[in-house]
């Protein structure tokens, strides 16, 4: 091979041929956007989902660190809540019970929920 042919190869690769003395571009232009546009769309997609749970964080980190939320009264209430959720619920039969009744097929277990008997003296 000739010194001026591999001169001339490197001219037209380095300086401004252009695409049209590029076979590799010149033939395949729409490969590279196949292959790059939906990866650059996935990546931004992950950051600005980042972006947005930083974001979030932040907002609670600074509801948590507010001095003027009464915490204990916030406590105190659910667990009132909880206790009247618990009372309710041994109240009823629920799933899982032993005295548990299936509901008919093509029923929801709604439909099934009862309250206990209860025992009665007499």
């Amino acid at each position: 091979m000739k010194a001026s042919s591999l001169n001339e190869r490197r001219a037209s690769w380095t300086h401004g041929a252009g695409i049209e003395g590029r076979p590799c571009l010149r033939k395949r232009p729409f490969l590279v956007f196949v292959v790059w546009w939906p990866l650059s769309a996935k990546l931004r997609l992950k950051l600005y989902a980042r972006l947005v749970r930083g974001y979030q964080n932040l907002l609670r980190w600074e509801v948590w660190k507010d001095t003027s939320n009464d915490w204990s009264s916030l406590e105190e209430e659910q667990r009132l809540l909880s206790a009247k959720l618990v009372s309710l619920g041994t109240a009823l039969v629920l799933p899982g019970d032993v005295d548990w009744e299936d509901p008919l097929p093509g029923h929801d277990d709604v439909s099934s929920v009862r309250f206990r008997p209860t025992a009665s003296t007499g």
